[in-house]
């Protein structure tokens, strides 16, 4: 029986993007064989109009949400799902606020070498966990070449436009399924959950879509 192929939209400085991937692991150890899976993952910028550069994190969250103590309630909120789900979130180590077009064109260059679960792992581990600012090209080879690209590789990738029309492309087709919230999990392309999953409700899904194997893609949504 063929795995279930499983498309991860996500983006690299969306908290609860980490802390779904962290349910889908769960949920992916604890289901039996007929429901094994093939995991890619997608492009969705939160915010893609943010300078190359980056932006100061506080400023950026203040003036999204309209004040400090909103953006420093929703990080403490993060914080304590992220202990629940053993990712100590330190977002007191995080300065910048990037643009991650160039995460999202090196995750898409590890798909091809066959690292991309690394990769992704590791720029969410960087951003969230060790405070690193992936608007530098520099930390961003350093990460990815860590976690199994060539940093040959990635300075090329970085130095040119390899990589860009696929985003653009990737981003369209979810707008096109109606991606409003992400993580979003779409499931051999029948079934689209918005949102964090718990690992049960993950598990479901795998088994409605093994059960249909076949159809246009069914959005549920967040949960709440």
């Amino acid at each position: 029986m063929m795995p279930l192929r499983v498309q991860v939209i996500s983006d690299f400085v969306c908290p609860w993007c980490y802390l779904g991937k962290r349910q889908l692991e769960i949920a992916r150890q604890q289901a039996p064989p007929d429901l094994a899976l093939t995991v890619s993952w997608h492009p969705f910028q939160l915010d893609p109009g943010l300078p190359r550069e980056g932006v100061d994190r506080q400023t950026y969250l203040t003036l999204k949400l309209g004040s400090r103590a909103k953006a420093e309630a929703l990080d403490a909120q993060v914080v304590e799902a992220g202990f629940k789900a053993g990712i100590l979130f330190r977002f007191d180590w995080q300065r910048r606020q990037p643009n991650t077009a160039d995460c999202h064109r090196l995750v898409w260059l590890a798909g091809r070498e066959g690292c991309q679960e690394a990769v992704v792992e590791a720029f969410f581990r960087g951003y969230f966990c060790d405070g690193i600012d992936l608007s530098l090209p520099s930390n961003l080879i350093e990460i990815a070449s860590q976690a199994g690209l060539t940093a040959g590789k990635c300075e090329r990738l970085l130095a040119a436009d390899e990589g860009a029309a696929e985003l653009l492309i990737e981003e369209q087709s979810a707008c096109n399924l109606g991606v409003s919230a992400i993580p979003c999990w779409v499931v051999n392309h029948q079934f689209a959950l918005h949102g964090v999953q718990s690992p049960e409700a993950l598990r479901d899904c795998f088994r409605a879509a093994r059960l249909r194997e076949a159809g246009p893609p069914v959005l549920v949504p967040p949960a709440h």
